[in-house]
């Protein structure tokens, strides 16, 4: 398993790669006519001085954002005409042309939306993206704290430790258990299952010596549901930490996705 890029520390922002770091990790790359993470080889690209390659890095993304701006505007071209052809008509009036100008500005924020989503598509589909922020983040950075947030509201208790405590140990096995921990906010209404709840979590923390990693808490009052318990958490608990991770108590994700976020 190829390891990953970590995100910067706060404290270390100053100290990271930067753009610097990044246009000399893509000039390698195309120096070596080598694809980074595919395998995939070309002609040497000969590039005299980092000035040229930024200024080659600088004009791409003004393609990127020219071709956005392109797709976005025939889009809603092609739409306001349509929308003029059919109520033009029966003649025009006052709400139709108010009609006509929240369509447009309607009509185009959907547009970009949708130039996004495909251009990004052909950029996938590519294979290399040269412009990834991940190019920009340092590997020896250690991760900052991340909070793992599971809201639960009358759940299976063994469905929802038992996602946990996998988390947990593969985290563990990974060594990198240290930056992250675990909170289950109940909002559990049912006498038996905050029981049940309080019996799991007890149970994975004698298990995992998890004391201090896997902290339960559970509200008397389920105000706003699952939004009002994960605002009450960052209201109470979010200056601990850098990040958060919010699960449904039947999530399944890899601890090497979790640490890539």
């Amino acid at each position: 398993m190829s390891e990953i890029r970590r995100p910067l520390h706060p404290a270390d922002a100053n100290k990271g790669p930067g753009i610097k770091q990044f246009l000399a990790f893509e000039r390698q790359n195309l120096v070596r006519g080598t694809m980074s993470g595919n395998n995939r080889s070309g002609k040497t690209v000969e590039l005299i001085g980092s000035s040229a390659f930024e200024e080659a890095f600088q004009e791409k993304v003004r393609n990127r954002r020219w071709a956005v701006a392109l797709v976005t505007a025939g889009i809603s071209l092609v739409g306001l005409w349509l929308m003029f052809d059919v109520l033009g008509a029966g003649g025009w009036t006052t709400l139709k042309v108010v009609e006509v100008l929240l369509f447009g500005l309607l009509f185009t924020s959907l547009s970009f939306g949708f130039s996004q989503a495909f251009l990004g598509f052909l950029v996938l589909a590519e294979g290399h993206e040269p412009l990834k922020i991940t190019n920009t983040l340092d590997q020896e950075t250690p991760l900052a704290s991340t909070a793992v947030v599971m809201p639960v509201y009358n759940e299976d208790a063994e469905t929802v430790f038992g996602s946990i405590r996998s988390l947990y140990d593969s985290l563990q096995e990974r060594g990198e258990l240290d930056s992250f921990d675990f909170y289950i906010l109940s909002d559990s209404t049912d006498p038996s299952k905050a029981v049940e709840e309080e019996l799991g979590w007890a149970d994975i923390c004698r298990q995992t010596n998890g004391f201090g990693k896997i902290h339960y808490r559970r509200r008397k009052l389920p105000v706003n549901r699952k939004s009002g318990n994960i605002a009450d958490f960052c209201r109470r608990w979010g200056h601990r930490h850098r990040y958060m991770i919010v699960l449904d108590a039947d999530s399944i994700m890899t601890s090497w996705t979790r640490t890539a976020l």
